[in-house]
Formats: C-alpha cells, sequence, structure tokens
C-alpha cells in the first residue's frame, strides 16, 4: 500500500518547528509511521467542531491529534503537544 501524505495544520507545524531538532526529526518519523500506516487506531478517539473524528496518538511524550482523510489519502496533524494524559515520574 501506498503511504498517506501528511499534511500539518499551522499550529502542529508551529509546535513541530519550536522543538530542538533531534526531538523533531523523531516526532517526523512518528508522522511517517502514521502515513504508512493509517488504520492504526488512536489511544483516544473525539469529533472536532466540523464533526471529523479525530484520534489522539500517545507517543514519545507527546499527542498527536489527527484525523483521516481516506478519500484525499492524507493523514491530517490537527494538533502537536506534550502529552497531558499520562502521568510522568
Amino acid at each position: 500500500m501506498t503511504p498517506y501524505r501528511w499534511v500539518f495544520e499551522q499550529s502542529a507545524l508551529d509546535a513541530l518547528l519550536s522543538l530542538k531538532s533531534r526531538q523533531a526529526f523523531a516526532l517526523v518519523v512518528r508522522v511517517n509511521e502514521l502515513a504508512v500506516h493509517p488504520f492504526r487506531s488512536g489511544h483516544i478517539v473525539y469529533r472536532d467542531s466540523r464533526q471529523r473524528e479525530v484520534q489522539v496518538w500517545l507517543v514519545d511524550g507527546f499527542e498527536f491529534h489527527y484525523a483521516l482523510d481516506h478519500a484525499g489519502r492524507e493523514v491530517r496533524i490537527a494538533e502537536l503537544r506534550p502529552d497531558s494524559f499520562t502521568l510522568h515520574p
């Protein structure tokens, strides 16, 4: 299967660009994993204001909020922020 294309909302891109380069690169690797395996289930699912299903994937201390556009074969990264769900020691 051809990987989906990934698209960042501006706020998610700004969050990514504010990180140190090593951390940003590691998160881009994770976004590529989503593009290759778009049917992976997120840890949390909710509906946004446009009633799109948004999944939250908790990984590497961050929350990836993303929606899938199967017709356009896109993973749309809506938000990227530090993980507020997992308890950190």
